[in-house]
């Protein structure tokens, strides 16, 4: 499998983008992921998107995670994607 960018939603509710590497066993490995949250609106009334760290008490670069716990994997829609990858490498697009 090609490493590609992937929105996944957990069945916890937590919404991840990462780099999604190999899909074997029953296991997703994630690779660099980030926690997509929402931020307050702004003067318009537009809700923001964040990213944060997955794992507050660590930034972990890899990852493995039971596709039984995945509700749904999805392409991230191209901002999100750019940001994502803005994130995790410091080079703007």
């Amino acid at each position: 499998m090609a490493t590609t960018v992937k929105v996944i939603k957990l069945i916890s509710g937590e919404e991840i983008i990462a780099r999604i590497t190999d899909s074997q066993d029953g296991f997703l490995h994630l690779e660099r992921p980030k926690l997509v949250h929402s931020l307050p609106p702004n003067a318009a009334g537009q809700l923001g998107v964040g990213l944060a760290p997955w794992c507050l008490a660590g930034e972990p670069s890899s990852i493995k995670i039971e596709t039984k716990h995945v509700m749904v994997n999805i392409e991230p829609k191209k901002d999100i994607e750019k940001s994502y990858l803005s994130a995790i490498t410091g080079i703007t697009l």
